[in-house]
């Protein structure tokens, strides 16, 4: 995002087999710089359900959680967010 000059994140989708957790981490400067709405799928790990959404609640900037379950199965479980600003 720095090195391409990109002035907003308005968007931020994550679906990588588990690495959601390191990869949110890595966009703390985005995410509290911009306040993209989020759409993090959290059934990689159980821990997620739980480390995910206090990360984001942590960082105080009033986003909102929304769960969205696709399938009758155990996966496909997503964490949506946004702002009020949204």
């Amino acid at each position: 995002i720095e090195t391409n000059r990109i002035e907003k994140v308005d968007f931020i989708k994550m679906d990588i087999e588990g690495a959601e957790w390191n990869a949110l981490k890595g966009t703390e400067k985005t995410i509290n710089r911009d306040k993209p709405k989020l759409a993090i799928a959290l059934y990689h790990s159980t821990k997620d359900f739980d480390i995910i959404p206090r990360f984001i609640n942590d960082l105080n900037l009033g986003y909102k959680f929304y769960l969205l379950h696709a399938t009758i199965y155990g996966e496909e479980t997503v964490l949506f967010a946004k702002t009020d600003n949204d």
